[in-house]
Parts: structure tokens; C-alpha cells; sequence
């Protein structure tokens, strides 16, 4: 949902990403909260690449951690190439 508000309410989409980066950040469970910041971080990619970058980091599993750097890679990728 962040993602779609990005484009047209962008401090919207990002109270609500903030909000679920709140959320996660306490879940004992790690593979659930690693999986939790992984969405938020790739949701944040194309708004707040610094942020998605400092929240994928901040990934424990290394699977989430990676798919989260990748997401964000390529959303860098397509806003260099003038890419939606």
C-alpha cells in the first residue's frame, strides 16, 4: 500500500512505512521481523533510498537482508534510467 502512495501522497506512504518499521522492530521472532523490515525497506527504496538502506542493514537474516539490498539495487537502477 506504502508503495502505490509513494508516487501520489509521498509523506503519507512514508508515516506509514515509518509506522511498520516501528511495529517490526520489536517481533521477537527474527525470521518474522527480518522479513518485516525486508518489506519496508523494499517499500522504501524509491522514496528514502538512504533509510531503506540503513533498514536493510539492520537485518539479521541473511536471506531477508539480501533480498532487501536487491530490492533496493534495482529501484536505484530504474530511477537512474528514468524507469517508473
Amino acid at each position: 500500500m506504502a508503495e502505490a502512495l509513494a508516487a501520489t501522497h509521498p509523506r503519507r506512504a512514508a508515516r506509514l512505512l515509518s509506522d511498520a518499521k516501528r511495529i517490526a522492530d520489536p517481533v521477537a521472532n527474527e525470521y518474522s521481523k527480518s522479513s518485516a523490515l525486508a518489506a519496508v525497506a523494499g517499500a522504501l527504496a524509491a522514496t528514502d533510498p538512504d533509510r531503506a538502506e540503513r533498514t536493510a542493514r539492520s537485518i539479521t537474516d541473511g536471506y531477508w537482508k539480501a533480498s532487501a539490498l536487491a530490492k533496493i539495487a534495482k529501484a536505484w537502477n530504474q530511477a537512474e534510467a528514468g524507469q517508473p
